[in-house]
């Protein structure tokens, strides 16, 4: 399987055609690029289903001429279905968390689907992703219209079919524990378990101070200072109620508000003018330069927290892929004061 990449991942029964109805959704609707796609699914409908979906998601690709989309039976991942097993933990429970984890520790992002197989695997995929996902991960329910399921069809095949179908993102706790991904153990309960500790014995989070007078930032009882230009940029975020886009999506709005901020905190105009010399253009400020600043700043607080794993609510963190990257702090409002 490919490492570092954009992965459809969907749960499938006895219709395959979810597959190909998410495929479609992500790929011709939302723009959203995908490398690779695995299904998991039964194992006496693994054969069926292979032999549908290695047809179809050809006749996709030529239809709509993508590239390089390969789906081959290594795709497909199979276990016995617990109503079949009944076992304490099921290997399709087994089978789904090990998929995601390994999934996640070669770097890639997942578009995770729940809309076909049982009820149970979803809430399995539910719970695996929100123990070793990140924010580069997603999970939706994708629904067709009473009359485009009569017609079987895999995919739209005009814009009024098109219509018929629909995408649901479905929100899902990102407990954000890096060392899941690399646990080698296997036993689901006793992960579970682990994870649970974990969240009861985490210590709550300081309050985040910004005096922007003294250009100080105070994590509890720890202090930070920045130059004019990044601490301006850290107030920006921090002055958001969500999360904002960025790259080519960074609004002139933000850009305008966000030079207004370092107008004002910049000691001098002399000082403005050696940053425009370095960039910057009068009225504005680029994502570009607002990029630099947000890795200075998540050094900087790494640093000086010395690497906890606290650290990822008082940086500036991303969220989204591709051209829908959105940027902002984490830590919740109540924790923030800004002062003069």
């Amino acid at each position: 399987m490919f490492q570092n990449k954009e992965i459809l991942l969907s749960l499938v029964g006895k219709s395959p055609q979810v597959v190909t109805e998410a495929l479609y959704c992500l790929l011709i609707k939302k723009k959203i690029h995908i490398d690779e796609i695995v299904v998991i699914t039964t194992e006496d409908c693994a054969e069926e289903v292979f032999t549908s979906l290695n047809r179809e998601i050809s006749n996709f690709c030529r239809r709509f001429r993508i590239k390089n989309l390969q789906f081959e039976r290594g795709n497909i991942i199979k276990a016995q279905e617990e109503i079949v097993e009944q076992t304490k933990i099921s290997s399709m429970t087994e089978t789904i968390f090990e998929t995601i984890k390994n999934l996640k520790q070669e770097g890639n992002a997942l578009h995770c689907f729940i809309s076909g197989g049982r009820k149970t695997m979803s809430v399995d995929l539910a719970i695996a992703l929100s123990i070793f996902g990140d924010d580069n991960d997603r999970m939706y329910h994708v629904i067709a219209s009473p009359e485009f399921a009569e017609t079987k069809k895999f995919y739209p095949e005009t814009e009024e079919e098109a219509k018929m179908l629909y995408l649901v993102e479905k929100p899902f706790v990102k407990l954000k524990y890096k060392d899941a991904a690399d646990t080698q153990q296997r036993e689901i309960s006793k992960l579970v378990e682990k994870v649970q500790e974990r969240i009861d014995s985490s210590v709550s989070l300081p309050d985040l101070t910004i005096r922007i007078s003294e250009r100080l930032i105070r994590i509890g009882e720890v202090d930070c200072y920045f130059q004019p230009l990044v601490f301006a940029v850290y107030l920006f975020f921090a002055k958001q109620e969500k999360f904002v886009r960025g790259g080519k999506n960074f609004s002139k709005t933000h850009s305008e508000a966000l030079w207004k901020l370092y107008q004002k905190i910049s000691p001098s105009y002399g000082h403005r003018d050696r940053v425009a010399k370095a960039g910057l253009e009068e009225g504005k400020i680029d994502f570009e330069v607002v990029q630099k600043a947000i890795s200075i700043i998540r050094n900087k607080i790494s640093e000086l927290l010395e690497g906890q794993n606290i650290a990822e609510f008082y940086t500036i963190s991303q969220e989204g892929t591709y051209a829908d990257k959105k940027y902002g702090i984490r830590l919740p409002k109540s924790k923030i004061r800004i002062l003069k």
